[in-house]
């Protein structure tokens, strides 16, 4: 049969108004959707950018605009805490320069590792230094001259009370960084990436940066004489009283640039270009940055806990323009202008385009309906529940916990799905990592009730699954033989089915009960309580049973708890099936 011989066949016997009445609606939430958003928000074209001045020309201080996209850029600059490190706390490292240290004449230093240390008191000069790493070091009273780091990354590092002389950085990287009393005097760098860093009374004199790139830097009464920047980019940099003197700039791209109590004496910006330059701004930088489409706003504050890099959102921003112009002594002056836009309410988008997707979910229920009726929509959503369930569980657990453990945690419950892995294995192993018994029982429990509700629900379906029907229908032809070497799961029916699920024997747990269950013409509803109580006493019976033997005496108490817990429990089930035990007794004598 074709596939249009098949469609017709089916549509013949649907329930046409249904059909037509969900593909109607489903139609009206599109058409709806994307009128509402067109309305609703302002055009790109009516905001469009100036692409080199990154400036809107077609809006004026004080007009408001609508946004709604999916992030593509964000960005934050505003307070710098650079994790470094303390000199009081620092191990030996791999680089034993502890005082005193003349070094010199060196001409090749490959792959120089530096971590964890304290260098003071020392002088090295004429090195090259190829590929080095130097991190978490605290360099303090040091003299560098004439010294070369090439592909060489510093990150985390204190600079105190340093010389550098003539040193030259090619392709290096310094992020994180303190720089305290620091003298630059000549030198060059070149593809210089410097960011997250702040730089306290430190000065630089006759130096030259090329394809340099400092991003988010905080400069404290710091002077740049007698410098020159080709082709070079500063973004998020904050500079406070201090001082720029014979200094020269070339095609360099000034972004997001505070000027505090700056003074500008004989300095040139020959194509050089200035964008959101704040001037006496009193307060720290605080600022976001996103692109969404074609629309690039700047907006006050942090959102980054709230949205992030493919993120839709929408929202209404007020645009605040200031422009001037700081003049040097010599008559030189910077000209700026800078663009930020006042939040006004800025949401995820999902809050209304929700609302046209639960219409669209409606739609696509009426045209299932119409084709199978109650049936094929019950079927669904006993397919689909379980993994609704488990989705939330994971949610659950990762709000609720610190992030290092959900990521144990869910590494474990994880491999917990790969034979040959049972509980017996995942659940100690996951205690002896740090992870609390009553938090990876429980976990594992769930993750055995919801296999066990996927499966009372779906049995017949899970077996034609690729991959899953492989493996049930291989368990199921090993189901009889579980039923002969124990027979005692067959004829105490829900007890045996509990137990099974609680002692790790081989092919038990919520895949053989269900299957076992099956197998015995048992009710759905009593196999599924069956897992559950199973899964919940067998986990946690052997979760403190591994917590009291890796941790002795201390899980003592709760370990006598348990088994007295379970002690009863079985006991409650022996007398519920008390009527069954006459006739297991004549099979024990019969066999023994």
């Amino acid at each position: 049969m074709s596939i249009m011989d098949y469609i017709k066949v089916h549509y013949r016997k649907c329930l046409k108004d249904y059909l037509y009445f969900g593909m109607a609606i489903i139609i009206l939430a599109i058409i709806l959707l994307y009128s509402f958003w067109g309305y609703y928000t302002t055009a790109a074209k009516d905001i469009s950018i100036n692409e080199e001045a990154l400036l809107y020309e077609d809006i004026e201080p004080g007009d408001k605009i609508r946004i709604h996209g999916k992030i593509s850029e964000i960005e934050y600059f505003g307070k710098i805490d650079p994790d470094i490190p303390k000199a009081a706390k620092l191990d030996d490292g791999e680089l034993n320069l502890t005082s005193d240290i003349y070094l010199h004449g060196l001409r090749v230093v490959d792959n120089l590792t530096v971590k964890k240390e304290r260098i003071h008191n020392s002088t090295l000069s004429d090195l090259v230094i190829y590929n080095g790493e130097f991190s978490r070091v605290f360099l303090e009273n040091l003299t560098f001259e004439n010294v070369n780091f090439i592909g060489t990354s510093f990150s985390k590092v204190v600079f105190r009370d340093l010389i550098l002389r003539n040193v030259t950085f090619i392709d290096c990287t310094i992020r994180n960084a303190e720089f305290r009393s620091v003298e630059f005097e000549g030198g060059y760098a070149r593809d210089l990436k410097l960011s997250k860093s702040t730089l306290h009374c430190t000065n630089f004199h006759d130096m030259v940066f090329s394809s340099t790139q400092m991003r988010h830097i905080e400069l404290y009464s710091c002077s740049l004489d007698g410098l020159r920047f080709n082709d070079s980019e500063l973004q998020g940099v904050r500079f406070e009283d201090g001082s720029w003197d014979g200094s020269s700039f070339y095609n360099t791209t000034f972004d997001i640039i505070v000027l505090n109590s700056m003074e500008l004496r004989n300095c040139g910006f020959p194509d050089s270009q200035f964008l959101n330059i704040f001037v006496n701004y009193p307060l720290p930088l605080d600022q976001t940055y996103i692109r969404t489409g074609d629309v690039y706003i700047r907006i006050q504050g942090d959102i980054r806990n709230f949205y992030n890099k493919g993120t839709s959102i929408y929202g209404e921003f007020r645009l605040t323009r200031e422009e001037g112009l700081l003049e040097a002594e010599s008559g030189e002056g910077i000209n700026f202008t800078y663009e930020i836009f006042e939040e006004r309410g800025i949401h995820h988008s999902i809050r209304i385009d929700g609302i046209f997707y639960i219409i669209i979910f409606g739609g696509l229920t009426s045209i299932t309906y119409s084709f199978g009726g109650k049936a094929i929509i019950m079927a669904l959503v006993k397919f689909f529940l379980p993994f609704v369930f488990s989705g939330i569980g994971v949610i659950v657990l990762y709000l609720a916990l610190p992030y290092n453990t959900f990521e144990r945690l869910g590494a474990w419950m994880v491999l917990y799905f790969f034979p040959p892995l049972g509980k017996e294995s995942v659940i100690p192993a996951a205690i002896a990592q740090g992870i609390s018994p009553w938090l990876v029982a429980s976990a594992v429990a769930f993750i055995d009730i919801m296999v066990g509700l996927f499966l009372v629900w779906n049995f017949d379906l899970a077996r034609k699954i690729p991959l899953i029907g492989g493996f049930i229908r291989r368990i199921e032809s090993r189901g009889h033989d579980i039923l002969k070497k124990k027979p005692w799961v067959e004829r105490l029916a829900f007890t045996g089915l509990i137990l099974f699920v609680m002692f790790p024997f081989q092919g038990s747990g919520a895949v053989g009960a269900t299957i076992i269950g099956r197998m015995l013409g048992m009710d759905p509803k009593k196999i599924w309580f069956a897992v559950i109580i199973g899964a919940v006493v067998g986990c946690f019976l052997i979760a403190y049973t591994s917590a009291f033997a890796i941790t002795f005496l201390l899980g003592i108490g709760l370990a006598y708890a348990v088994l007295s817990i379970v002690t009863v429990v079985i006991f409650i089930l022996v007398i519920y099936n008390y009527d069954k035990w006459g006739e297991w007794g004549t099979w024990v004598r019969e066999k023994f």
